[in-house]
């Protein structure tokens, strides 16, 4: 989540300035919603997915759901962004560093959510008349500071693993908890462990058994799982804004 302060003057309107970041989602071919908690507090949701084309964008990463919070108080406009939708872009995470398709589409959902968050926000400083953001914050959680730091401490514990008891085959396992991690913290939903469970079948039937052909094989039978098991939403929806 990224936080942005701007200076305003008195004579600023939120409702309009809220309107004018609705017309730019929608120009984006993103659905909207606006909540008005009162005259200083808007909060808007967008998000490109429809009970048709979810599960398509779910599993191909280009799903785009984006929360902005606005909020005026002391001469000060606070601006929020929220990507909403971290979780439903675990399939394509995982499968992507095995399937080069699912790297380029998941990396396109968020350059273009990224794109949309810039267009905004100099849409915002043309009409406050802000040239910079005086203040930006990134309020990373613990658990999203720990998934950052998980590629180096996987490149640590390889290293060592392989220097100090030339355990180089058995230390390349280290580098699974990169994708791993995000879903034992709760970042990524946990039924998209799966293709984890396929991977860690075929690293033991390699190892132990030298088996890597045909065992490869098993991989086939992770687009059968989610077609015979597609992922649906097990609670129900709920406003959950988190600010």
């Amino acid at each position: 989540m990224d936080e942005y302060n701007f200076k305003i003057e008195e004579d600023f309107s939120l409702e309009k300035l809220s309107y004018g970041i609705i017309d730019i989602l929608k120009r984006n071919s993103l659905m909207t919603n606006i909540e008005v908690l009162d005259e200083y507090t808007y909060i808007i949701t967008s998000t490109n997915t429809t009970t048709q084309n979810k599960y398509f964008k779910s599993i191909s990463g280009t799903i785009c759901s984006l929360s902005i919070y606005l909020e005026v108080k002391n001469s000060n406009l606070r601006v929020l962004f929220k990507d909403k939708s971290m979780k439903d872009k675990g399939f394509a995470y995982t499968m992507s560093m095995a399937i080069p398709v699912f790297f380029f589409s998941s990396t396109y959902g968020v350059i273009r959510q990224n794109e949309i968050e810039k267009d905004i926000l100099s849409y915002i400083k043309r009409v406050v008349g802000d040239e910079e953001v005086y203040m930006r914050i990134s309020n990373m959680t613990i658990r999203q500071r720990i998934i950052c730091a998980t590629p180096i401490v996987s490149l640590i514990l390889f290293l060592a693993m392989g220097y100090i008891w030339n355990m180089w085959a058995w230390g390349s396992l280290a580098f699974l908890l990169i994708p791993l991690m995000p879903i034992f913290l709760g970042e990524i939903n946990p039924e998209y462990i799966f293709p984890f469970v396929v991977g860690g079948i075929y690293i033991g039937l390699g190892f132990g058994l030298n088996a890597w052909h045909p065992a490869w094989i098993i991989f086939l039978t992770i687009p059968v799982y989610y077609i015979l098991f597609p992922i649906r939403n097990k609670k129900p929806l709920k406003k959950n804004y988190d600010y």
